[in-house]
This record gives C-alpha cells, structure tokens and sequence, in this order.
C-alpha cells in the first residue's frame, strides 16, 4: 500500500489497493478490519 492508502486504512479501516508483477501477474485487494475479538486460549 502506498501512504494514502495507508492512512485511508488507519482513518476508516477500510482501503483498496493493488499489486502488479510486470507482464506476469496482477492482484486486486480490499483491506477491511471487521472488528473481530482477539481470542485466546488457554
């Protein structure tokens, strides 16, 4: 991610980005924090 993306994700949790191999591959990606609890076990 580049740094708006990276504040965009620190401000709403949210961010969409991308990631590209030249000629190979590219990839597209949604970054979202859902609000999950930390679990542990014992």
């Amino acid at each position: 991610m580049n740094d708006k993306q990276r504040r965009d994700y620190g401000e709403s949790q949210e961010t969409d980005f991308s990631f590209e191999l030249l000629g190979l591959v590219r990839f597209w990606a949604n970054a979202i924090n859902q609000g999950r609890r930390q679990l542990r076990c014992s």
